[in-house]
């Protein structure tokens, strides 16, 4: 069955004079081109390089559109190199168009470096060079830096000689005071957990909004324990929040009648004077082997509160 066909591509050869600035600045002199128009106005072809020094051969192919005495753009360069350029004669996958370039990977899935060679992944900022950096080789991610030294490593500038402890996976380093943080709105409350194998959230650190109060936790076979719990109105020790009678509360923790109580250790002698308006309250030995309970005023005066019997 005959196929008809509006217009046959034209074999068209011509020397490098005829051949748009565009090209001829990156082509010798002498070199013969072999074009093929795709109609007849001459707005689309595809031209190779027959002929010219090794060093020339550059574009093995390329397809061109509005490819006329005035105008070439270039949509797609395959060079003797193997690599394909798209918009751009330098070979690689480039761009040349600020204003409209950009990759829509639509439907599908993206798997870089499928074989797990040493191939590193880099996505440069604007400012900064290496702002993501995938290190194959060491199986590391670095955010701001090209050597990161655990397996994700956020930099914002140089902390000097000192170097990540062996077992770290997450390291944050900086010039001046590394920071992370957790932002909530208000009348909530934002935390940091830890758990096991048995229990993935077992203890963790919390702040609520809500009440000013920030906590340490844990739980326990009878229920939740509530450690430590700081606010404005004090601090409060087995319990969530602190009474407002009294700025340190000990309260019996996870249930247990023999918690509610504070242990303190013998000091090797009296601490000093306080300071005006402050009392310091210890135990140390009262030279014959038994423990004293004491207490030592701004004026350097000591009252013992209470002798073991």
């Amino acid at each position: 069955m005959a196929t008809t066909v509006d217009y046959m591509p034209q074999a068209y050869e011509e020397t490098t004079a005829n051949i748009v600035t565009a090209v001829t600045n990156r082509l010798a002199a002498a070199t013969v081109m072999k074009c093929f128009w795709f109609d007849t106005t001459k707005d689309s072809a595809i031209y190779y390089k027959s002929s010219g020094a090794a060093a020339d051969l550059r574009h093995l192919l390329t397809l061109d559109e509005n490819y006329d005495s005035t105008t070439s753009i270039r949509r797609l360069t395959m060079d003797n190199a193997g690599w394909i350029g798209i918009g751009n004669t330098a070979g690689r996958i480039a761009f040349n168009d600020a204003a409209t370039d950009n990759i829509s990977v639509e439907d599908c899935q993206f798997i870089f470096n499928p074989d797990t060679d040493d191939f590193d992944f880099i996505l440069h900022g604007n400012a900064v060079s290496n702002l993501f950096y995938m290190d194959a080789g060491n199986d590391r991610i670095g955010i701001g830096t090209s050597t990161p030294d655990v397996l994700l490593h956020v930099h914002s500038g140089s902390a000097g000689t000192v170097a990540a402890t062996g077992d770290v996976d997450i390291l944050i380093e900086c010039d001046s005071s590394p920071r992370l943080q957790f932002l909530g709105p208000d009348g909530n409350a934002a935390f940091l957990f830890f758990g096991k194998e048995s229990d993935t959230d077992h203890a963790w650190i919390n702040y609520s909004h809500g009440d000013d109060t920030f906590g340490f936790n844990s739980d326990t076979t009878s229920g939740v324990t509530a450690a430590v719990n700081i606010s404005d109105a004090g601090i409060a020790i087995g319990r969530f929040a602190v009474a407002s009678s009294c700025a340190l509360e000990i309260a019996a923790a996870g249930g247990g009648a023999n918690k509610g109580y504070i242990k303190m250790a013998e000091i090797a002698a009296d601490p000093g004077a306080p300071g005006a308006n402050n009392c310091a309250l210890y135990v140390k030995d009262n030279g014959g082997g038994k423990t004293q309970i004491c207490a030592q005023f701004n004026t350097g005066a000591i009252q013992v509160i209470a002798t073991e019997p």
